[in-house]
């Protein structure tokens, strides 16, 4: 299982995305909404993705207007 979790800038989680099997990270597209289903500002994110295997990692991402 593949977990991919953006964070704001304040560490608040805006959206968690995941995939079963054999999902990679590059499998999982954040749509730019978070939980609520609201389009997200424009600004940094931190998208963090877990392996239930243990491998991990985080990206910054920027979300332009």
């Amino acid at each position: 299982k593949v977990t991919l979790t953006l964070h704001d800038l304040s560490g608040r989680t805006v959206r968690m995305l995941s995939g079963g099997g054999n999902a990679v990270p590059s499998d999982l597209a954040w749509d730019l909404h978070d939980d609520a289903g609201q389009k997200v500002p424009p600004g940094i994110y931190f998208a963090r993705f877990a392996r239930d295997r243990g491998a991990s990692g985080t990206k910054r991402v920027v979300v332009l207007p």
